[in-house]
């Protein structure tokens, strides 16, 4: 009786929109999991026409990068390549280490996108993190709309 009770308990969660799955991991590309060097949060910088490609974060509301949190031993490379895939929607080509910055610790990579867009369909499983993605002139935006507002002052000096 219980293992029935049980059973139709997870049938009538599954089925009825309450259990949802996570999303299959993210595989990083055998060519960026050769760099052992730099492990670490990782992110993009992807520019198209002058502008750069941000993520508005869906709690604050604040720009950022594309990119996030490594998983334990993950190459930075491959951080940011799965993050911002996850936070876009869109695959990407990890180019080159653009920026290291120490506090705190994140790398910056210059990638590019797989496919020109122009709109980015966040993917549902991320938006609770990110609300939308999208090119801006980075000296349109105020300090105070930036998440790492010292991201900001760093890019407008080197583009």
């Amino acid at each position: 009786m219980k293992k029935t009770a049980l059973f139709l308990t997870l049938a009538l969660l599954i089925g009825g929109g309450i259990y949802t799955q996570t999303p299959s991991p993210v595989s990083c590309p055998n060519s960026l999991l050769t760099d052992t060097q730099h492990i670490g949060n990782a992110g993009c910088l992807i520019q198209r026409d002058g502008k750069i490609l941000m993520v508005r974060q869906a709690k604050t509301g604040k720009l950022n990068f594309p990119g996030g949190t490594a998983e334990k031993g993950e190459a930075a490379a491959c951080t940011a390549y799965r993050e911002t895939l996850e936070e876009t929607g869109q695959p990407i080509v990890v180019k080159s280490l653009f920026y290291h910055y120490i506090n705190p610790d994140f790398y910056l990579f210059e990638c590019e996108l797989e496919k020109d867009v122009a709109d980015f369909a966040i993917p549902s499983h991320f938006k609770h993190e990110i609300k939308e993605a999208f090119f801006v002139d980075i000296k349109t935006i105020s300090k105070d709309k930036w998440r790492f507002p010292e991201e900001m002052e760093m890019l407008k000096d080197i583009l």
